[in-house]
């Protein structure tokens, strides 16, 4: 599919700020890092357990300006069609009700994506965005759906919302035995940010927190909505 950033040649991507190398040296850092927490168990990557709830578990650790959120859980929807729902990124503000805006920006080669998302106000933080790229590959058994922020004004901030930074966000999903409930697959996201402003942790911890179970309440909806799409 073509888009309005498809095609961008480099002179306009190093006038931007945009580096290719950079973006993909930031991924692959990215990759190594979410490959070796999601390839142990959470607590031997320093995360402590914060809710288990519906047979989802969530768990959460303190990092540089932020925190980093693990969320663990089973689906009865193959690990193929999760990853190939995650891919249909230009879908997501039809189920996504956090998400003010939403667009595909530019392909920029190596299977990477370019996109931005403008988050709607809650509570009394100002609304957010973030530009991140993201890169979906097979590694081994599992799907794997990635993304990091990137410094680049292909589209600029805008004074009345605060850029926040993604360090490392990302899907780790396998095909399992089914079990007696139906489900067929395991996911493992990490998301890493760091919100900006002077947005009190505990907080955006407890919000996050109670948020993730109807998030992926949401996303499991929108699959079954979206099946025939993901066959």
């Amino acid at each position: 599919m073509k888009d309005e950033g498809e095609g961008v040649s480099e002179k306009v991507r190093a006038e931007e700020g945009l580096s290719k190398v950079e973006v993909i040296d930031g991924l692959q850092r990215v990759l190594k890092e979410f490959l070796k927490e999601v390839g142990q168990a959470p607590e031997d990557s320093g995360y402590v357990r914060a809710l288990s709830s519906a047979g989802i578990e969530v768990f959460l650790k303190d990092v540089v300006g932020g925190y980093s959120m693990m969320s663990v859980w089973k689906c009865d929807v193959p690990a193929r069609k999760i990853a190939k729902f995650l891919g249909m990124a230009e879908r997501r503000k039809e189920w996504d009700s956090h998400v003010a805006e939403f667009k595909r920006i530019c392909e920029i080669g190596e299977g990477i994506c370019l996109y931005y998302t403008l988050y709607k106000r809650f509570l009394t933080m100002a609304p957010r965005d973030v530009l991140v790229a993201t890169q979906e590959i097979q590694v081994g058994n599992a799907w794997v759906n990635i993304s990091t922020s990137i410094g680049s004004n292909i589209v600029p901030e805008n004074e009345r919302v605060v850029r926040a930074k993604v360090n490392k966000s990302g899907y780790f999903i396998q095909d399992m035995e089914k079990d007696e409930w139906g489900n067929c697959s395991r996911v493992i996201s990490v998301f890493d940010a760091n919100y900006g402003q002077s947005v009190a942790s505990a907080i955006v911890k407890k919000m996050t927190v109670n948020v993730a179970p109807k998030y992926v309440k949401m996303m499991i909806e929108a699959m079954k909505r979206l099946e025939t799409e993901l066959n």
